[in-house]
């Protein structure tokens, strides 16, 4: 009896060892889970906080570009407001005013053209085709304005034209076109008289027609009927057919020099047709260079 009691009393300890160690086990894994939900909970709540500073930088710059206009919105970049929001942002996406002035005069400045070498002959890269087109179209006109102004007071900017406060006088390059047109424009128109008069002897000799050489066969005829005169009159008949005279030879040798002379070549009368140095196109202030407005 001693001997179970022992048993009895060695499994109740056993038991309750068990025990305490499993109730020490579910307390360590409830501090777990409370520390890592408080872990989880305050890193929420950093999120939470941050979207929430977030959204109240975005609703205060809201609210600061609402209170000004729409049209002062792309001045900061230097351009004007457009006509769309999409062509506003294209235009805000450009460089400022200041920074283009200053990329086109380097470019004006240094860049030469590729077919004269002139420089101030540069392409605009930012603009498209028909901007181009426009922007040649409306240098053209600059350039007649400035033609008449005699000054360069009419400049191209933003395709448009636009007039200088204090304007400057013409390029060389401007001036030199511009004393051209005048000094053509000065010039009398051409008149029928300044045309070179060709040589009367220089005239085209008339084709010769087949009545030649029915002349000859009837002299030849009447050389064989004058057989009973004379023999002779084969005889010269046969010469006159074997070899012409030389009067004919000359006259042949004329015809066809005076063919050879009388068309000259097209560029020996282009450059007669302008007599004392004139120049066979008439430049106006139409035809100046259309750079004459930077």
């Amino acid at each position: 009896s001693s001997d179970l009691s022992d048993l009895i009393a060695e499994l109740r300890a056993d038991r309750e060892e068990r025990r305490k160690e499993r109730k020490a086990m579910e307390e360590s894994i409830k501090g777990i889970h409370n520390q890592l939900s408080k872990t989880v909970n305050d890193r929420i709540r950093t999120v939470e906080k941050s979207l929430e500073v977030y959204s109240e930088n975005t609703s205060k710059s809201i609210s600061v570009l609402e209170r000004y206009p729409r049209e002062s919105h792309s001045s900061f970049v230097g351009f004007p407001e457009a006509e769309t929001s999409e062509l506003t942002d294209d235009n805000d996406l450009r460089m400022n005013q200041s920074d283009r002035d200053l990329f086109i005069d380097c470019v004006s400045k240094t860049q030469g053209c590729r077919l004269t070498g002139n420089v101030h002959a540069h392409v605009r890269r930012d603009y498209t085709a028909d901007e181009l087109e426009q922007d040649r179209f409306l240098r053209r006109e600059a350039g007649k304005l400035n033609a008449e102004a005699g000054q360069l007071e009419f400049v191209v900017r933003d395709l448009k034209i636009c007039r200088l406060a204090n304007p400057r006088p013409l390029p060389e390059r401007s001036m030199q076109a511009l004393e051209r047109a005048q000094s053509a424009r000065a010039l009398p128109p051409l008149s029928p008289s300044s045309f070179p008069v060709l040589s009367r002897s220089l005239t085209v000799a008339p084709p010769r027609s087949r009545h030649g050489s029915i002349a000859s066969n009837g002299g030849r005829g009447r050389g064989g009927n004058s057989r009973g005169r004379g023999g002779r009159g084969r005889g010269m008949s046969r010469d006159s057919t074997r070899r012409p005279s030389r009067s004919s030879q000359s006259h042949l040798s004329t015809a066809t020099n005076d063919r050879a002379v009388s068309k000259p070549p097209k560029r020996a009368l282009a450059a007669d047709s302008s007599p004392g140095g004139r120049p066979n196109k008439v430049m106006n202030l139409s035809m100046l260079s259309p750079i004459h407005s930077e």
